[in-house]
């Protein structure tokens, strides 16, 4: 085994690590609901939401017909999704709006859930779409320091590798 192929297996273990500690992901499909040619499908972001902010997403399409966009134009109904906390009773609700400036069929509505426990999530439409609702568990939110603790810890594996890389290009220098 030759003096670099340590550390480059340290640092493809400790790259795979940090991968495998990525917390990014498109969410979840939480309802998908199918009535008179017209389908909505609600999508949940993070796929394990926390007391917080979460966005529920709306995909909404006509099922039978190829001319999408010309029935969606004169088809366009508001979108209200609001949620009930199940224990308490508490409600919120939040606008759906166009999710992504090119995609006419996506709509998206950031609810601020305070706490945990189950909320009761309904979609609503206006006929002729369909409304769809469902449960959603959330758990409590993350401490300040777990959700920051990435970044604070950030330049010590980046000042380790910096100084090993020193140490290698040093050693070759004699």
């Amino acid at each position: 085994m030759t003096r670099t192929a340590v550390p480059v297996a340290c640092a493809i273990v400790a790259i795979a690590w940090l991968a495998s500690r990525a917390c990014a992901d498109g969410g979840v499909v939480a309802a998908s609901v199918e009535r008179d040619e017209r389908r909505i499908t609600v999508f949940v972001s993070p796929a394990a939401p926390r007391a917080g902010v979460i966005d529920v997403s709306m995909l909404r399409r006509v099922t039978t017909d190829t001319a999408v966009d010309a029935r969606l134009d004169s088809d366009r109904s508001a979108i209200i999704v609001v949620a009930v906390h199940e224990a308490s009773g508490m409600e919120r609700s939040a606008p759906a709006l166009p999710a992504h400036q090119g995609n006419r069929l996506l709509e998206s509505a950031l609810l601020e859930l305070p706490f945990s426990g189950r909320w009761r999530i309904e979609v609503r439409n206006e006929p002729p779409w369909p409304s769809p609702s469902f449960e959603l568990e959330i758990a409590p939110p993350l401490p300040p320091w777990r959700s920051q603790w990435p970044w604070l810890g950030a330049w010590i594996p980046i000042t380790a590798l910096l100084l090993l890389r020193d140490r290698l290009a040093f050693g070759r220098s004699r």
